[in-house]
Formats: structure tokens, sequence, C-alpha cells
């Protein structure tokens, strides 16, 4: 008879994403703290599919499956919508960027999902805004490499970089918002404003302020 996997680690496929190496590195860390892991590479096509469908029998309610950013996260197998919530392992998903890049997939999670966050703003966010997965959210603590250099203060700095986010595409450099005030154009300036007066100011947070002055309502998905 064989026994059942106790943790399985869902790794990134560098050979298309090679910015992914470092996840690999936090996973196979991690995998150091337990006995027997298995470890399974996500990728493109039907390799990962046919990965997991070959240790299908040694999965079970007792299996903890590891990944991040989603990764694997909505395998579908013979016809199962979601692979990990049929098969009722413990998942723990671990996002190192915004959790709302992921709301779509995020609505789908199974109930029993543990969902490390490494802000712990983050995890007060997902309580706030979407309370059914932010119960199963906890902050994720991580430590950096100190390089030992010498930190120029604030005030002495020659160059202010300023970064809200990555670019559209292209063409476009802000996302129109249609249920805004030309399209979001007004909103934009005025969170260009807020950061500049206060850089240490939670997105969630301008997205509140403006409807607040701006006397809009709105739904959670269009704060999202």
């Amino acid at each position: 008879m064989s026994h059942i996997i106790p943790y399985i680690f869902i790794l990134c496929d560098t050979k298309t994403d090679p910015m992914m190496e470092t996840l690999n590195y936090f996973q196979k860390q991690m995998s150091q703290a337990v006995s027997d892991p298995v470890f399974i590479t996500f990728s493109p096509g039907n390799a990962f599919i046919d990965a997991v469908n070959a240790i299908d029998h040694r999965i079970g309610s007792d299996t903890t499956v590891v990944m991040f950013n989603n990764r694997g996260f909505t395998a579908s197998i013979d016809g199962k919508t979601l692979y990990w919530a049929e098969k009722n392992v413990r998942l723990v998903n671990i996002l190192v960027d915004h959790p709302f890049y992921y709301t779509d997939m995020l609505l789908m999670a199974p109930p029993n999902m543990k969902l490390g966050l490494v802000d712990r703003h983050f995890v007060s966010l997902m309580n706030k805004w979407l309370p059914s997965i932010g119960k199963n959210a906890f902050f994720l603590p991580h430590g950096g490499v100190d390089l030992g250099l010498s930190r120029v203060p604030f005030s002495k700095r020659p160059v202010d970089v300023l970064y809200i986010g990555s670019r559209y595409s292209d063409d476009v450099f802000y996302p129109p918002l249609e249920h805004l005030p030309g399209n979001g154009s007004e909103f934009y300036e005025f969170a260009a404003d807020m950061y500049f007066d206060d850089d240490y100011i939670e997105e969630d947070g301008i997205v509140e302020r403006y409807l607040e002055v701006a006397s809009i309502e709105a739904t959670i998905p269009q704060k999202i």
C-alpha cells in the first residue's frame, strides 16, 4: 500500500520564466524543515498534469501542498475544476505580490486554503475587502540580506524615484477605469499627488480617500 505524501512543493518553470528562480530557492529552503518532500514543477502544457496524475493515489487530506503566486493553483485533472479542493488537501498559497493581482483566482479558493502574504497590511486589506478569504490569510515574515552598504538619508538623496505599479502596456501607462470620471484620469492625478505628499500611504487608502472626496459609491470589485 502506497503511503500518502505529506508535503508537495510546486516549483516554477524557470525555463519559461527565469525570474521565478528566487521562488524556487525559497521553496527548497522551506522543504528542509519537513521529511520526504515531493517536488513538482508547474509548466504550461500537460507535463504538470501528468506529474500530478502519476501520484494521484498518494495525495489525500493529510497532504500539504505549498505553492507560490498561485502556480499550479487551478490544476484541472479528469474534469475536476479545482483538483486540490477535490482532494481536500491542506493548501498553502504564498503570494509575494499584491493579492489583488490575483483576485479572480482567490475567489475560487477552497475554504481551507491558507494564504501567506509578505506585508502585514495585505492581511488587514484581505480581511477588510475579501473577508471570506482574509480569515485564512497570515503574515509571513521574511528576512533579507544586509549588503553592508551605507544608506543615504532620505533628505540627502539627490534623486527620488516614485514607483506606483507596472506599466499597463507599451502604449498605455494607466488602464482605463470606466466607472470613474474621465476613465480614471482624475483618480490617477489624485493618487500621484497623495503619494508625493505621503510616500508611505497604502493604495487602498488612496482609493477610499478619492471616493470620499469625489462622492462616488463603488463596489468592492470596482475598488479592487
